[in-house]
């Protein structure tokens, strides 16, 4: 339900990251559909709090990062959730969406992982790899 655009951290607009153009909160008009089609950027919050699975607003247990660090009120990463969206248009400012306008992008995840297989992807791959940049 958004009328305003919701902040580059959690959607944005671009033409593809071989554009001139620049990401934006506004839809751009991308030069060349072939090869510069309008994207749209939806990334999901990857601090959550330690305590709550759910909130009533469904988004308060949960935060984004700020300065690529979480917040103390959410002190626990989780792994980054990030959506493109192609369209098979060069965008302008008639585009909207059927949400609702132009700045209701939105998205929505459900696990569906074995939490078996889920819990070795995290053990094994992301923790293994941010243990590795720590260089430790």
């Amino acid at each position: 339900s958004a009328s305003s655009p919701q902040g580059m951290q959690i959607t944005f607009w671009n033409c593809g990251a071989a554009s001139s153009i620049p990401a934006s909160t506004e839809v751009p008009t991308c030069p060349d559909m072939r090869s510069q089609s309008l994207r749209l950027h939806v990334n999901f919050p990857s601090c959550w709090d330690g305590r709550h699975l759910d909130s009533a607003d469904h988004k308060s247990h949960v935060a984004y990062p700020v300065r690529g660090a979480c917040p103390a009120s959410h002190p626990v990463a989780v792994p980054a959730i990030s959506l493109i969206y192609r369209y098979p248009t060069t965008g302008g400012s008639g585009v909207t969406l059927s949400s609702g306008g132009r700045y209701s992008a939105h998205a929505d995840f459900f696990n569906a992982w074995r939490q078996g297989t889920l819990v070795s992807l995290v053990n094994n791959c992301l923790n293994a790899l941010r243990h590795c940049a720590r260089g430790t």
